[in-house]
């Protein structure tokens, strides 16, 4: 019985052939011509295909021209299945990747922070996770455009502190905001202790800045940072003389930021 079946023949697109005197059976590229022996056999008596009545007689093929027709087979294959695969995708195109925004309190001790959190829906590892600088109600949405997040709407309302917001990644970032772990980032540069960031706002709510303890020369003692990222060499002995160094820091800052404006 005969490996390559007249099926598989007509699905490679091959023709049993003779070459030369030789009694075994080839296969070659179905043609006019029959250059290509699959196995590459050549023969000074040429080569021609096999008539039906010789085809139907029984007769030891080619091993080599069998492994090829083998391989003509599984590449018709996996190209039949790429081009179902590039259907269904056409007819099924995959739906972009949908993000929820939420708010988590994390308490250590005594001490509770607020932690904006985006997460792909179906997963469970965020995708970000940050320190909200102040009250969440106040900076929620300029916290997420300055992480590049956009909000597009609410899957849950249960207040301005409370909700769950889808949103989607933006190109356009608001860098204006400095956000707790971005400070102590630039300020432990210097005051490699610097720790338990705490933030400083205006009269009318806005956010100034954050102060921070340290421990220099065997002291506590507290520093600033603002939003503008300026940040005190020198160190005060109180958080108060702090903020209100920081205040004025800001003050004086205002007047230059609005001429460079």
């Amino acid at each position: 019985m005969a490996v390559i079946t007249v099926e598989m023949q007509k699905a490679a697109n091959v023709v049993p052939a003779r070459c030369g005197k030789g009694k075994g059976i080839h296969y070659a590229t179905a043609g006019r011509d029959l250059i290509g022996i699959l196995c590459g056999y050549r023969s000074l008596y040429g080569t021609r295909p096999l008539t039906d009545a010789e085809a139907a007689k029984p007769g030891k093929e080619c091993t080599r021209c069998i492994a090829a027709v083998g391989r003509i087979l599984a590449m018709a294959a996996e190209g039949a299945v790429a081009s179902i695969d590039k259907q269904l995708a056409a007819h099924h195109p995959q739906e972009p990747a949908r993000y929820l925004a939420d708010y988590v309190t994390r308490i250590n001790g005594e001490q509770r922070t607020q932690q904006i959190t985006v997460i792909q829906e179906g997963q469970t590892t965020p995708v970000l996770d940050e320190e909200l600088p102040y009250r969440a109600e106040r900076n929620a949405v300029r916290t997420l455009e300055s992480l590049g997040w956009a909000i597009t709407g609410m899957q849950a309302y249960g207040g301005p502190s409370l909700f769950r917001a889808w949103v989607e990644p933006s190109p356009v970032c608001d860098t204006t905001i400095l956000l707790p772990n971005q400070a102590r980032g630039i300020v432990t540069q210097v005051y490699a202790t610097a720790q338990d960031f705490q933030t400083v706002e205006g009269e009318e709510g806005a956010l100034l800045g954050y102060t921070f303890r340290t421990e220099f020369r065997g002291r506590t003692r507290y520093g600033f940072i603002t939003m503008q990222q300026s940040f005190s060499m020198a160190l005060e002995s109180t958080r108060e003389d702090a903020a209100a160094m920081l205040s004025a820091v800001v003050l004086s800052d205002a007047p230059q930021a609005q001429r460079q404006g």
